[in-house]
């Protein structure tokens, strides 16, 4: 998810994603060197949940800022994404993976 709001907290952040469906785990992660929180990985108990939570999340604007969540894709997975997206292919589709993550990402802090 891009555009983490520095306001906003774990409670709520977490709540949000609570509503749509049960989480088997969740993370946030921190800048090492402001302490403010960048990105976090939340795993839900089925693909249909995690699918209606980008759904119904991505675009929700939180401090003015609009949060973009995607379906996780692991480092290699995602540079190649991007390399394809830049040359006008289709982005790499992960939803054959296992269990679908969210990754969130504060565009803020590059």
């Amino acid at each position: 998810m891009t555009g983490l709001s520095k306001t906003l907290d774990e409670e709520t952040l977490f709540g949000m994603f609570e509503d749509i469906g049960p989480i088997i785990s969740k993370r946030l992660f921190f800048h090492k060197k402001t302490g403010l929180a960048t990105h976090a990985a939340i795993q839900f108990a089925s693909v249909k949940d995690a699918n209606n939570a980008k759904l119904r999340l991505d675009g929700k604007l939180i401090d003015g800022i609009p949060l973009s969540v995607t379906n996780f894709m692991y480092k290699d997975e995602r540079a190649q994404a991007q390399v394809k997206q830049s040359f006008g292919g289709p982005a790499i589709n992960s939803a054959d993976l296992s269990q679908l993550l969210f990754q969130m990402e504060n565009l803020m802090m590059r």
